[in-house]
Order: structure tokens, then sequence, then C-alpha cells
């Protein structure tokens, strides 16, 4: 078992940490998993991701989608030194806006402010953002996004 400990946030630091990762399978490791989300993989799944720009890969191998008895939310986007995002428990397609979301967030680099609205796609409806703390995991040191959370709320119609 190895454990690595940091600090660092953002793509930019994300390549070494997964050339680290890379050199821990070549010396035999067998999976790997990430407390700041609770994703893991094996050797197999994660040679099997495609690290390039702008693909979903990224998301998937250290972001987990997760639903309470209130919210169905993200954890794991403060590696990419982003906020989590999250959607009432009553949203029908809560994990394509989450992903979409996320994806958006990550890839385009868009500036939020609360009151902006987001909808993934035309046939869907807008969402309404709301920036605030990371209320979902306040004070659970492993999973609370220091970067935040983005509640998005269906706009009445």
């Amino acid at each position: 078992v190895v454990y690595l400990l940091t600090d660092k946030h953002g793509l930019d630091h994300l390549h070494d940490l997964h050339n680290f990762i890379d050199v821990c399978f070549v010396a035999g490791g067998l999976g790997v998993k990430f407390e700041n989300s609770g994703t893991a993989h094996t050797v197999r799944m994660w040679q099997g991701y495609r690290f390039r720009e702008q693909t979903l890969s990224l998301l998937e191998a250290h972001v987990m989608l997760i639903g309470d008895d209130d919210f169905y939310f993200t954890c794991g986007m403060h590696i990419f030194a982003l906020p989590d995002a999250a959607v009432g428990k009553d949203h029908p397609h809560a994990g394509y806006l989450l992903t979409e979301f996320n994806h958006y967030h990550l890839f385009e680099s868009p500036t939020f402010k609360s009151g902006h609205t987001f909808s993934p796609d035309q046939e869907s409806p807008r969402m309404r953002l709301s920036i605030r703390d990371d209320f979902l995991y306040k004070g659970q040191a492993s999973f609370e996004n220091p970067f935040g959370r983005i509640e998005l709320k269906r706009i009445s119609e």
C-alpha cells in the first residue's frame, strides 16, 4: 500500500499524479483509490481510461456521483480546483445534468456566479446556480470541497 498525500489541485498537477500512479502499477500495484472522492480502479480499469483533453475520462476517474435523501451530488471536483455540484433529489436526469455541468465547468472554464443559469442541452430545463460552501460535507476533511459547492435549481416556468 502506498499513500500519497498532496495539497496540490488543478489540471497542471494531475499529470504528475497520473504518472505516479502508472509507476506504482509497473512496480506491481493492484489498484488505486482516491480518498477525496471514494473512486477506486483496478489496473485494467485505470489503463482503460483515455486521459485525453476534454474527455469524460477525467471525471469518471476522479469524481463520484452520489445521492442522499435530499440531493444528487458530486464528490471529487476539488482535485481540479473546482467546486462540486448538487441538484435536488426530484430532478429526473440528475446524473446527466451533473456530469454535463462538471464537464463544461472543467473544460470550458466559465466564471460562474450565483444567479447564472445552465442547461446541458436545448431540450433540458434551465437551472439557476447558487454558489455556496460545501454544505453536504461540512467538517468531513477527506470529502469536504474547499472550493465550495454549486447547487442547481430548476427555474420555474
